[in-house]
């Protein structure tokens, strides 16, 4: 049996099995973007302490977060289905943005 049989059942553990292995796909999928894609080629953390790691980490999870959110964001604008939108794209897109954008508060 391969693992794709399961999805042919709409219950029991076959479904199940393919539901967890689709699941693990994502979340690869997901590590892969933060690992490749947004921190980029050759990163490493600069932190010597396990405190300070954790924090970079936590920031790296939330800067990832923030753009998946951008993406689900723009996707429902569009009426399209968030897969759609290239991480890729969108962490070159807000870099562009960051160098572009005024940083400083805006007269009144």
């Amino acid at each position: 049996m391969r693992l794709s049989d399961g999805a042919r059942s709409s219950t029991g553990p076959d479904r199940r099995i393919t539901m967890i292995y689709h699941a693990r796909w994502e979340i690869e999928n997901s590590f892969a973007e933060i690992k490749n894609r947004l921190r980029g080629a050759g990163f490493t953390l600069r932190s010597k302490s396990p405190e300070l790691i954790d924090q970079e980490v936590y920031a790296l999870l939330t800067a990832y977060h923030a753009l998946c959110a951008l993406e689900h964001q723009t996707a429902q604008q569009a009426g399209i289905d968030p897969a759609r939108i290239s991480f890729a794209v969108t962490v070159q897109l807000v870099r562009l943005w960051c160098r572009t954008s005024s940083l400083t508060p805006v007269d009144r």
